[in-house]
């Protein structure tokens, strides 16, 4: 699933999540969109 504005929040539901911030990424642009946290977020939605 990939969200957009909005949508950020989901993540908090997910289970085992991996968060990778877009600064850590070389050469990944950074966001430039107020209230976008600037990250990739994987995880499970389910069991």
């Amino acid at each position: 699933v990939i969200l957009g504005s909005g949508l950020g929040q989901f993540t908090a539901n997910l289970r085992d999540p991996i968060q990778i911030k877009y600064a850590d990424i070389p050469h990944y642009p950074s966001s430039s969109v107020l209230g976008h946290t600037g990250e990739w977020v994987f995880g499970y939605i389910d069991e």
